[in-house]
C-alpha cells in the first residue's frame, strides 16, 4: 500500500522480487492513481477490507508506506482477523497531529501553492517535506526518485484525499496491537514519523523497529537494495 499522493508504482522494486515467493497484490487507494474519488464519506481501511473480500483473500501481511502504513495499522484494529503481520513502512497513524516547525512551514506553503492553483508549487513543497526530508536540500537526493515521485503525485494531484479517521483513533488503541510487525523508518525523516514508529513498538511486544541510514521517508525507493533485505 502506496504512501499520500502517491500510487501502486512506489512499489516497482519491490514487486516481481516478492512475487516470487509470495502471492503480492498492489493497487491504488481511492482518489489515488488510477483510482477515483469516492462520492461519498470512505475509509480507507474499509476499502482494502472490500478488495480483500473480492478477491476471497482471508487474511493477509500488509506492507505499507506513511498512508499506507496508517491503513495497514487501522485494519488490524478494526478486523485483525483479517492481517497477519504488518511492515510498516515511515508510517502515519490515525489521530497523530505532526507539529514540527518544518513541516508547518512546509503544509502551510503547500495550501498557500493550492489555493493558487500552482499544483506544481504543491507537489515540490510536498517533495521538500516528504522526498528530500528535515535533513537534507534536493539536491542531495537521488534525481531519478524525485522524479518518480513528481510524476507520481502530478497525476491527478487535483482529487487526491485520504479517507475519514477511525474512531476512536488508532493513537488510543496502540495496546490492541499484538499481531508481528516490522516498523521501518529513514534516519533523516521528520521527526513525527520517528515518535509515531517509536510509540507504536512501545506498544507491541511482537514490533521491531529497523533504522535505514542515509534516507528520509521514501526508504523502498531511496535504498531499495536494503529494503528489499
Amino acid at each position: 500500500m502506496h504512501g499520500g499522493f502517491l500510487d501502486c508504482h512506489m512499489w516497482d522494486e519491490q514487486f516481481e522480487l516478492l512475487a516470487k515467493t509470495h502471492r503480492v497484490l498492489r493497487y491504488d487507494a481511492s482518489a489515488h492513481g488510477q483510482s477515483t474519488l469516492p462520492p461519498d464519506a470512505y475509509w480507507d481501511h474499509a476499502d482494502l477490507r472490500e478488495l480483500m473480500d473480492y478477491l476471497e483473500i482471508e487474511s493477509a501481511v500488509l506492507v505499507g508506506l506513511s498512508l499506507g502504513g496508517k491503513t495497514a495499522i487501522n485494519l488490524a484494529l478494526e478486523s485483525p482477523e483479517r492481517v497477519q503481520a504488518i511492515v510498516a513502512v515511515s508510517s502515519g497513524l490515525s489521530g497523530y497531529r505532526f507539529e514540527s516547525d518544518f513541516y508547518l512551514e512546509r503544509r502551510a506553503a503547500m495550501i498557500q501553492a493550492w489555493q493558487g492553483g500552482d499544483f506544481d508549487g504543491v507537489v515540490e513543497e510536498f517533495q521538500r517535506c516528504w522526498t528530500d526530508g528535515p535533513h537534507r536540500a534536493p539536491e542531495d537526493v537521488d534525481p531519478e526518485v524525485r522524479e518518480k515521485v513528481r510524476a507520481m503525485a502530478r497525476n491527478g494531484l487535483e482529487h487526491a484525499m485520504e479517507g475519514r479517521l477511525i474512531d476512536p483513533p488508532a493513537i488510543e488503541r496502540l495496546d490492541e496491537l499484538e499481531l508481528p510487525m516490522l516498523v521501518v523508518v529513514g534516519e533523516l525523516d521528520m521527526p513525527g514519523i520517528h515518535e509515531i514508529a517509536d510509540m507504536v513498538v512501545e506498544a507491541n511486544p511482537n514490533a521491531e523497529l529497523v533504522t535505514i541510514p542515509g534516507v528520509a521517508h521514501m526508504v523502498n525507493m531511496e535504498k531499495p537494495a536494503e529494503f528489499n533485505e
